[in-house]
């Protein structure tokens, strides 16, 4: 907690969208940009106090590709500015600890950088088979119990756990209403791509290293951007063997495995 300074609050501020819609507290930054120099010594104090509070996000949907509608979380102001904190000083601990297959969501990383990796893995490996793995509902699932006890692997410091609870149970304000959270993390909230890296890279990547390397497996390349990945077999009898496993993974990390049913299993020359 003693990184979160008056003036990574203030750098916090400026690296946000401008335009960003607001949240519950409808404040926008142009807005918030003339009160800073007098808010930042409160808001600074009130966060090292444990004084705090989270606010619940706005709902908002957008279109997706299928038809169907993703929600958003828009959090306030004051969250958005606390949250970046935090994620710049989480992201110093755990980019020396994320593996290199992760791509999304990291600094200097991008979805160009992980095709250019899968790319380079199926010319150069022997892949012929690929699974390609979709968590359904990801960021709504996600669960808080697990969320904590793998950042206390880490963050030592009750006080950034306590915050981040907060966030996590804050809930969403909907028509008016507000619904705690029991499960997930809001999708759109500036904290909740690390929270899903985090919950990933213990639930899945540290996983699946291990078990790649186990005798017998073969050519297994691994890439996950979020939680779609696209793992790269050399053989089917070892493909369908990570299926199985993967479910069996997934439901022990609190997620069932109904909740991968766009997983599929296909001949790479088909892809």
């Amino acid at each position: 907690m003693h990184h979160i300074t008056p003036q990574l609050l203030v750098d916090s501020f400026y690296s946000l969208q401008k335009d960003a819609a607001a949240g519950v507290d409808g404040v926008k930054w142009r807005e918030y940009e003339k009160i800073l120099p007098q808010r930042v010594a409160e808001l600074h104090r009130m966060v090292h106090v444990g004084a705090f509070r989270a606010t619940p996000s706005r709902r908002v949907y957008i279109p997706k590709a299928d038809g169907r509608q993703r929600p958003l979380g828009i959090a306030s102001m004051e969250d958005k500015i606390v949250q970046q904190a935090v994620v710049t000083v989480l992201n110093a601990i755990y980019e020396t600890d994320f593996l290199g297959f992760s791509y999304g969501f990291r600094p200097g990383r991008g979805q160009h950088d992980g095709l250019d990796a899968l790319t380079a893995g199926i010319k150069s490996r022997k892949v012929n088979w690929i699974v390609d793995a979709d968590i359904r509902s990801f960021f709504d699932e996600i669960d808080h119990g697990w969320m904590l006890r793998f950042l206390e692997h880490r963050i030592a410091d009750q006080r950034i756990i306590r915050l981040i609870r907060k966030w996590l149970e804050a809930g969403v304000i909907e028509d008016g209403e507000r619904t705690p959270a029991q499960r997930g993390t809001p999708q759109g909230a500036v904290i909740s791509p690390l929270l899903a890296n985090i919950y990933l890279h213990y639930a899945f990547d540290l996983w699946v290293q291990h078990w790649r390397k186990a005798p017998g497996r073969g050519e297994v390349i691994v890439l996950r951007y979020a939680d779609d990945s696209v793992v790269g077999f050399e053989e089917a009898r070892t493909a369908r063997a990570f299926l199985e496993a993967l479910r069996e993974r997934l439901a022990k990390s609190a997620f069932d495995a109904k909740l991968l049913p766009a997983r599929r299993m296909t001949p790479l020359q088909l892809l």
